[in-house]
Parts: C-alpha cells; structure tokens; sequence
C-alpha cells in the first residue's frame, strides 16, 4: 500500500527569517517573479530594480512588463498584512506612477481585501491593484514549497491582458525596444552582445559573481546589481562603500536611474551613451574589488576612471 504524507502549513517567518534581507531577495529572483507573475496572470516580469529609492520613499521591488513597458510595483510583507503598509503601498503607487501594484503578504483580512476590492472598483482604469498571499507548505521533513495565491484582482483582467495581446501592441513596443537595442550595440559595439532579435527592457551580463543590468524604461534609462546568492552578496557588500566613493550609486541595492524621453529618438545617443559609461564604471569597480584581498580598504582598491 502506498504511504501517504501529510501536507501541513508552514508559518512564512521559517522559511525567510528577514523581510528586506532574505523575502525580498528571494522575490526578485527570475524564477519567483516568473511565478508571481503566472499567478496574477500576466506575461514575464522583467525586473527594474529593488528597494528602488525616489525621494524619501522606497519600494520593495519595481519591475515592467516588457511587453507594453507597464510599471509593476510590487510591496512584500512577510507576515500579516497591516494598514500602514496599505497606506505605503499607496504612497509608493503614486510616487513611481505604477500600473500594476502588487501586494505580497503572508495574509490578508477581509477588510484589506475590501480595500484593494474599493480601488480596482474606483480608480482609473489603467491602473489594477492585487493582493497575493505567499503560503508555505512542506510534506514530513521534506522542502518547503512556496506557492502564491491571488486573493483579489481586477474584474475583467485576463481578458483584457489577452485583448491587448491579440490587438498587435506588444509587437509595436517590442520592435521599439528591439531599435533601441540595436542603436545601443551599435555605438558601443565592446558592451554586451545582444541578438538582433532582442526585444527584452534589461541587458544582463555576469561579472565576477554578480548580475549587472542596464535597461530601458518609460522615462529613461537605468543600471542595477543583482546578487543571486550569499557569495554574490558579500561581493555586493564590498562594492557599495566603493560605488558610494565614485559617486554612481547610494547604496548596492539601489538603481541608478537618468530620466528622458526615449520616444524622442534624438535622445538615444545621449541615453546609449549614459548607460555604456555606467556600465564600463560599475563593471571596473566590480572586477577591481572582487580581485582585491577582502580586507582592502575601499579607498586603497585599485581603480582607473573613465576618460
């Protein structure tokens, strides 16, 4: 007879002991926002930056869906939901002009669901607001495993995500980036190499352990740090009091951003060329720490600046 195990609930505070230093960064992992996103119902997420800064507000995450460039902001909490990260949620909505906010919490009640209910109900209609619930669960000593739930979503969202599909949009904001790619690589031929076939927001390329990624958003362009494991973050760790001296960065886990207007193609050689410089800077300060003794000072690592 086959023996049967048991699936018990797994409180989130187990599976991530910190917020900001272990829920987060296991969010903006490809993998997880891929899941998110299947749940809520919308193509890939492409990521833009986390605990992403604009004036004294920070957001958790922000990405884009690549293709129709709609901003996704997404507010993690890890345990249960609370009216002041609602009334941050809404702060950071407006702050970072979002279309698509998520809200992640280890639980919900019924009157934050009513809330989020009133707002997709009331607000205009280019802006859709979820509330997704993260569980955990585990068979005897088995892994745990992760799972999100969408417990309110906008009436109609499915089939309006299919109707815009359907409508060619996603082909004409494709080819956009694509162009813009491609006038990228051909000014600066030496940064990474892209397919001429590349539609994506974000250029990655790995260097020394970390994820480097310059991209191209609504209203400019931007370059982040992405560390994918403890030994990247530790690396990470060095190179921010170095970034911080050179005057490119607040810290490691923010994104440097410029605003413009890329629709006005007469931008893009003043855009390729801000995000060669800062690549071609960050990617020197990156090799220049991994290959110093950990115990450098910052301001004894080797560096050369730009001409």
């Amino acid at each position: 007879m086959v023996e049967f195990g048991e699936l018990v609930t797994v409180n989130p505070g187990q599976a991530w002991q910190h917020e900001a230093n272990d829920f987060t960064p296991w969010m903006v992992q490809p993998e997880n926002l891929d899941k998110l996103s299947r749940e809520v119902g919308l193509p890939a997420l492409e990521l833009e930056g986390r605990e992403v800064r604009e004036g004294s507000l920070r957001a958790d995450i922000i990405a884009v869906v690549p293709q129709d460039d709609r901003k996704v902001l997404i507010e993690n909490q890890l345990h249960h939901a609370d009216f002041d990260h609602l009334g941050r949620t809404l702060a950071y909505a407006n702050a970072f002009n979002a279309n698509i906010v998520v809200w992640v919490a280890g639980g919900f009640s019924p009157d934050h669901l009513a809330a989020f209910r009133w707002l997709n109900e009331h607000t205009k209609e280019d802006v859709d607001f979820f509330a997704v619930q993260v569980k955990v669960f585990r068979i005897g000593d088995s892994l745990m495993a992760p799972k999100f739930e969408v417990l309110e979503r906008p009436n109609n969202f499915i089939r309006e995500i299919r109707v815009q599909q359907e409508s060619g949009e996603s082909g004409r904001h494709a080819k956009f980036r694509n162009d813009f790619w491609m006038f990228y690589s051909q000014r600066h031929p030496g940064d990474p190499q892209l397919r001429r076939d590349y539609k994506g927001s974000n250029v990655y390329r790995k260097i020394s352990g970390l994820t480097l990624s310059i991209y191209l958003a609504q209203n400019g362009v931007g370059i982040y740090i992405r560390a994918d494991n403890d030994e990247a973050r530790q690396l990470a760790e060095r190179c921010g009091p170095v970034l911080e001296e050179r005057g490119l960065i607040q810290n490691w886990r923010s994104y440097h951003f410029k605003h413009f207007n890329p629709h006005n193609r007469e931008n893009w050689p003043e855009m390729t060329d801000w995000l060669h410089d800062n690549f071609v800077a960050y990617r020197e300060v990156i090799e220049s720490v991994a290959s110093a003794p950990v115990e450098s000072d910052p301001d004894e690592i080797a560096f050369v600046p730009q001409s």
